[in-house]
């Protein structure tokens, strides 16, 4: 094969990549896809998430408002409920 018919072939297949449509992958699809890169351990802990998520998500019967209001778990310091405006830099400087 010469130089010149090498390029031409490499041309051509450059071509046929760029005349196949592009195809979209749901979310669901991309996490199905990834999920054979993940051993047995890390498959235990992505199930688990996705049980909290589900779980979180639907509130149990005879649940109360106050009662999902219990289940926020806020990662603050002690100090957040009366010093927040420090924490988000909105404490005017004297």
């Amino acid at each position: 094969m010469t130089i010149q018919e090498r390029g031409q072939k490499e041309q051509d297949q450059i071509e046929d990549l760029e005349l196949q449509p592009t195809v979209t992958m749901t979310t669901k699809e991309r996490i199905v896809a990834e999920l054979d890169h993940l051993n047995e351990a890390q498959l235990v802990e992505l199930y688990t998430v996705a049980q909290e998520l589900i779980q979180a998500q639907q509130p149990s019967e005879g649940d109360t408002f106050m009662d999902r209001l219990q289940r926020i778990k806020i990662n603050a310091p002690f100090d957040f409920s009366t010093n927040w405006e420090r924490y988000l830099g909105e404490e005017e400087n004297a």
